[in-house]
């Protein structure tokens, strides 16, 4: 069949016949080949074989018509042998084919191979980079898991919001403060009250965007319980493509600013009693010189001299500047005290007159004090005038219209619990102490007012008090009390004061000495003091009763004028405060020089001070200016 189609391709109809004669030659010398070997075997006769050799006569009658045919397609066959070799070359270049594919087919399983691997490479790579991904992934969601246990735990109230204001977190202070108000979804602007707020947050929001620094502003909420403070500090959530979001941290910072009024109004205090306690200083040793030379000027003529009046005038005046004085010093605290056993209300109905007559007469006053009140340690003159002040801004505060002022004294107990911090000066111990409440019906004050009634010489009248408010805080200070003031506008202010009361009724002790007027014999007295007319007035008074008085305006003179005279000079009065070698100085070298010389201090500050800053065995006495001609000859007549 395959040359019948190599036949058929190559030769048309034509060939195809002349291909099937010669093949069916072929065929017939097979069949005959056969049938010969038939009769053979079979035992047939020649006869037989006639028939055969007749059929076969046929045949080759036609053989020469077979060959006819044969010798016309010599040249057929001749181009079918030309036809094979063609072929034979076409398998060749097939087979060349056939070996370039497959070198084609070898370099494409190398490439896929080499393909193959460098797939399964980038495979392991991606495959590490999947498990670092995975890793940081976890690392971020225990970062972020920590980050959120922290901001939770912390008392601060922290938030994060978009750029357009949506809350997108916050921790567990925000919710339980201000749930639901403040929960993730809501606008950051419905968290503040007020437009003020919010103009500061968007204030804050334009500052970070525009600088990329954070920033911090502070605000503040009234409450039922008072008002609140809160410090915001505000930063952006940084991204690749700038801020993603903005991060606000809130502080309660209401404590520190109650501490930190506190302190200021403390210092304020001190930097005020510092001041006045200068001033007071400088001030009595001009008092003294006038209150001395006035006196000395008394000693000189006849109580029916016609100066005499004048005089007393002065001294009356010198009286009232020295009351000013005391009033610095008392805000200061550190006035000259005698702190004696008191009995308050008994100092209250002595007094009651005097105040009455201080007051006008549209104020009445009304007493309600408990009988038998216990004593207190206090000084009479002092507490006198912490009633007065208090009850003149009583008057003050009631104006013109009718009016009353009631005062309270009774006692109280403090027990252990009592919240006491609200009172000035309130560290106080449990224990039995005396309550004294000065009332007014007047226009009461506002908390501003409050916090500012005890600077010195801050008054809401034209007619101020100056240092009255003031000097009482000093005075409780003194006496180791407390003090609170409640009040409102229109309903009136009551100033409650505490004192400690004494164990049981003790008397005051009065003191025996008594001064003895008699005439000197020529002792000898050394007076050092820096203030010309300080000095000059107290040698005035010490000649003019026969005292032999060297004077020295600075401690080095006075060293040396002693040293020149050890034995003769009695008594030294020595000023504190002065420039170069100061007073101290002085003292301890004359100690050196001598243990057993009196040595009478003064001073225009507090004998407490003195106290604090020597020992009890340096000085014999101490005397506070300003001083007149008695006080200063009673301190010297004791050591003569």
């Amino acid at each position: 069949m395959v040359l019948t189609t190599i036949a058929g391709l190559f030769f048309g109809s034509y060939g195809i016949l002349t291909f099937l004669t010669l093949a069916l030659l072929v065929m017939m010398g097979d069949f005959i080949y056969g049938i010969l070997m038939a009769q053979s075997m079979s035992g047939r006769g020649i006869g037989d074989f006639a028939d055969l050799v007749s059929v076969l006569t046929v045949l080759l009658a036609n053989g020469s018509i077979l060959h006819v045919l044969l010798k016309r397609n010599q040249d057929a066959i001749h181009h079918i042998e030309e036809i094979a070799q063609a072929l034979e070359i076409s398998n060749q270049k097939l087979r060349q084919h056939q070996k370039l594919l497959e070198e084609n087919q070898n370099q494409l399983e190398s490439l896929v191979e080499q393909r193959t691997y460098e797939l399964k490479e980038v495979n392991s790579q991606l495959l590490l980079e999947a498990d670092k991904r995975q890793a940081i992934l976890d690392a971020l969601q225990q970062s972020e898991a920590k980050w959120r246990s922290l901001v939770n735990s912390a008392p601060d109230y922290v938030l994060t919001f978009t750029p357009q204001g949506t809350i997108t977190f916050i921790n567990r202070s925000i919710h339980n403060e201000f749930a639901p108000l403040a929960q993730e979804g809501v606008s950051i602007y419905d968290l503040y009250e007020s437009d003020e707020h919010r103009n500061m947050l968007i204030s804050a929001l334009a500052h970070v965007q525009s600088t990329g620094q954070a920033t911090i502003f502070e605000t503040q909420r009234d409450t039922a319980t008072g008002t609140l403070y809160f410090m915001h500090r505000l930063a952006a959530i940084e991204s690749t493509e700038g801020p993603s979001g903005f991060i606000l941290a809130t502080t309660d910072i209401s404590e520190h600013k109650r501490t930190e009024v506190a302190m200021r109004q403390t210092q304020k205090l001190e930097s005020l009693g510092l001041f006045a306690g200068g001033v007071a200083h400088d001030f009595n040793n001009l008092l003294t010189a006038i209150l001395a030379q006035n006196s000395l000027m008394l000693t000189k003529i006849s109580s029916t001299d016609p100066l005499t009046e004048h005089i007393q005038k002065a001294i009356l005046a010198i009286e009232q500047a020295m009351h000013l004085t005391r009033q610095m010093l008392d805000y200061t605290g550190r006035s000259l005290t005698q702190i004696l056993p008191t009995d308050l209300g008994q100092l209250i109905h002595d007094n009651v007159a005097l105040f009455s007559a201080a007051l006008p007469k549209n104020v009445q006053i009304v007493l309600d004090v408990q009988g038998d009140l216990p004593y207190i340690q206090g000084d009479a003159g002092q507490l006198q005038q912490l009633l007065m002040n208090l009850m003149l801004n009583g008057a003050d505060a009631i104006g013109k219209r009718q009016g009353q002022i009631r005062i309270i004294a009774e006692s109280v107990q403090i027990t252990e619990g009592v919240d006491y911090e609200q009172w000035v000066n309130g560290e106080l111990t449990p224990g039995p102490y005396v309550m004294l409440q000065v009332v007014d019906d007047g226009c009461g004050m506002d908390d501003e007012t409050i916090s500012k009634m005890f600077d010195p010489f801050f008054t809401t009248k034209f007619t101020g008090r100056g240092l009255g408010l003031a000097s009482v805080l000093g005075i409780v200070r003194n006496h180791k009390g407390g003090l609170m003031v409640e009040s409102s506008p229109g309903a009136g202010t009551a100033f409650k004061l505490i004192f400690p009361s004494l164990p049981c009724h003790q008397k005051p002790m009065l003191s025996a000495y008594e001064v003895d007027m008699r005439e000197f014999n020529g002792e000898c007295v050394l007076v050092v003091d820096d203030e010309d007319a300080v000095r000059e007035a107290a040698v005035d008074i010490l000649t003019s009763v026969g005292l032999d008085v060297i004077s020295a305006s600075d401690g080095q003179t006075a060293i040396s004028y002693y040293s020149a005279q050890p034995t003769d000079i009695k008594v030294v009065l020595l000023d504190l405060s002065m420039p170069g070698m100061s007073g101290e100085e002085v003292l301890q070298t004359l100690r050196q020089l001598n243990r057993r010389i009196p040595i009478i201090l003064t001073s225009g500050y507090d004998e407490r001070d003195v106290m604090s800053r020597f020992q009890a065995a340096d000085f014999t006495s101490f005397i506070q200016k300003p001083y007149d001609l008695d006080r200063l000859l009673d301190s010297v007549a004791r050591y003569l």
